[in-house]
């Protein structure tokens, strides 16, 4: 006796999707709002905290309008968070450099159209952010440190004139120029390694220790090493 036929299930309808559902598109459509060309684009942000750092990276398929909104947004946060560590310093110049290859790229696509919503709005160009200033943050830290070392002992060469702001006990020698009346004394050696010595008995000794030590061997001014 044969089995009783089943009558066949019928299929179950596809979801209709809802309107402000935004899908995922194969196809080359923007994540973002759908609207098409768009193309894979990896922007980056980039933050210094002094001796760590941190980078945020997005991967998305944009259109021109998201990726330029994704873009001025994540390179703004990098130009003035960016430039805090040592690493981070140079680190940022890269980001910089990658973020801008991805806009041109953006760039070149089309207006979208065609998406499930408006695509995002660029905002202003980053020329005209407050963030922007922060590209003038390193040249504003090279300018700090080249005036806070002008001075140092460790610029001194030979024939230069120093003077020695400190005491015997703690010297703080700094570079002076010769015609000046803080002119104390004249390099007439100078060693790169603090851990060299002058001859005792025909100069005085400066010297500091470390990677970039030196050694300076003076004498006072209007006299000469015997």
């Amino acid at each position: 006796m044969s089995a009783p036929l089943s009558e066949p299930t019928p299929a179950e309808p596809a979801p209709v999707p809802s309107e402000h559902a935004v899908p995922e598109l194969a196809v080359g459509g923007c994540q973002a709002c759908g609207s098409q060309p768009a193309l894979r684009t990896t922007l980056r942000a980039h933050q210094g905290l002094v001796l760590i750092m941190r980078t945020t990276k997005s991967r998305a398929t944009l259109c021109r309008d998201c990726g330029t909104a994704l873009h001025r947004d994540m390179t703004a946060r990098t130009l003035y968070q960016g430039w805090w560590g040592p690493a981070s310093f140079f680190y940022t110049f890269v980001v910089l450099v990658l973020n801008l290859v991805q806009r041109i790229r953006l760039g070149r696509l089309a207006p979208p159209a065609g998406g499930v919503r408006p695509p995002a709005n660029p905002g202003r160009p980053l020329l005209r952010r407050v963030e922007a200033l922060g590209v003038l943050l390193p040249f504003a830290l090279v300018g700090v440190l080249a005036f806070a070392f002008k001075d140092a002992a460790s610029t001194a060469e030979v024939g230069s004139c120093v003077r020695n702001k400190g005491s015997e006990m703690f010297p703080k020698v700094v570079v002076v120029d010769c015609s000046s009346a803080e002119a104390e004394f004249r390099v007439e050696k100078r060693y790169d390694s603090g851990y060299e010595h002058c001859d005792p008995s025909r100069y005085a000794e400066y010297s500091e220790t470390g990677r970039s030590g030196f050694t300076l061997c003076l004498v006072p001014l209007g006299e000469e090493a015997p």
